[in-house]
């Protein structure tokens, strides 16, 4: 079981190309859409982008040539980069955040090929923060208003904007009219309500049908989905949830207490696995202890004569690092208190 459930469900889905593809025909402005032939897009590579915030953020950088219009070079090299926002609120430094994150992209790109033009890159950012988005959308937002947009200094104002997806927004009616394809809006509604308990059983029946469709269609995709709802809805809710699948999906609810029920064993296996290797280490160390402990209170005696029920529970109490060092002092030490000086 991952522990970045909504990382992994987005970055599953839309790293296939063809989903890829519908969620930027949803996202994008239809003159972006008109230069860029999606057909070609391809996952990149994003590992070098910062981890600082990987636990909040899930990211997936794609490549797509233009078609190229009137005054510029057709099949030029484009990026698109996605990041899923999934705080519970927005992140108000986000444009700034991109700006570093586009820049390391650029810098990888010179470093590959110094004389090649760079790419643009179109960020997107998928929110499905409870309350909405409520940042700034652009870089220049980020700036004083009267500096930033009038006068001699608004040409040194760093400006893009942040194409923002903002789900928390979206009536079921909208995701089904934007986004036709299959998978990706069954994804985008589980990003949405699936931590919204009531939320989400109240659009149940609406999404019946896809999520019946995808059981006979695609088993695999829709044990993904399922996995990640069991993983992100309160249990009370799941119990409730699975009632109604029961009523209007009854192929999905099978498969859902089939996915409940793989996690759960998968859950068990791995606590039980790093339970053993935990008591090993622990074990382990236990003994090294109480060996060193031993062979000191051996040593002190053998020198300094019997030992105090103080020193004694000071032996007990040392580390595996300072009964080392109070071993190699014991040969040379003036006293038992010079020794166990921990």
């Amino acid at each position: 079981m991952t522990t970045r459930p909504h990382d992994a469900l987005f970055k599953a889905v839309f790293a296939v190309p063809e989903h890829a593809a519908a969620l930027c025909r949803a996202v994008l402005p239809p003159e972006v859409i008109d230069v860029l032939d999606l057909d070609t897009l391809r996952p990149e590579s994003a590992s070098f982008v910062d981890r600082e915030l990987a636990d909040l953020h899930g990211d997936l950088l794609l490549g797509v040539v233009t078609r190229g219009t009137a005054g510029t070079q057709p099949s030029e090299r484009a990026l698109v980069y996605v990041l899923v926002e999934h705080q519970s609120r927005a992140d108000l430094d986000m444009p700034l955040r991109l700006l570093g994150y586009l820049v390391e992209i650029w810098r990888r790109e010179r470093r590959a090929d110094l004389a090649r033009p760079l790419p643009l890159i179109i960020p997107i950012v998928l929110s499905h923060a409870p309350n909405g988005w409520t940042a700034p959308r652009s870089l220049g937002a980020l700036f004083a208003p009267d500096l930033a947009t009038r006068g001699p200094l608004a040409e040194f104002c760093p400006r893009f904007r942040i194409l923002v997806e903002d789900l928390a927004v979206l009536t079921n009616e909208d995701l089904l009219a934007r986004v036709p394809a299959l998978v990706p809006r069954l994804t985008w509604w589980l990003l949405r309500d699936a931590r919204d308990g009531e939320r989400l059983l109240a659009s149940v029946a609406t999404w019946a049908a896809d999520l019946e469709e995808t059981a006979q269609r695609a088993p695999q995709v829709l044990d993904l989905l399922l996995r990640y709802l069991t993983v992100v809805t309160t249990a009370s809710s799941l119990e409730a949830i699975h009632a109604k699948l029961a009523l209007y999906a009854p192929l999905t609810a099978e498969a859902a207490m089939t996915a409940a029920e793989s996690l759960i064993q998968q859950g068990l296996e791995q606590g039980l696995e790093q339970g053993l290797e935990q008591g090993l280490e622990q074990g382990l160390e236990q003994g090294i202890k109480q060996g060193l402990a031993g062979m000191l209170r051996k040593q002190l005696e053998q020198r300094f004569g019997a030992l105090t029920p103080a020193q004694r529970a000071r032996v007990s109490a040392a580390s595996i690092g300072e009964l080392e060092s109070a071993c190699e002092r014991v040969l040379v030490a003036p006293s038992a208190e010079a020794v166990l000086d921990l």
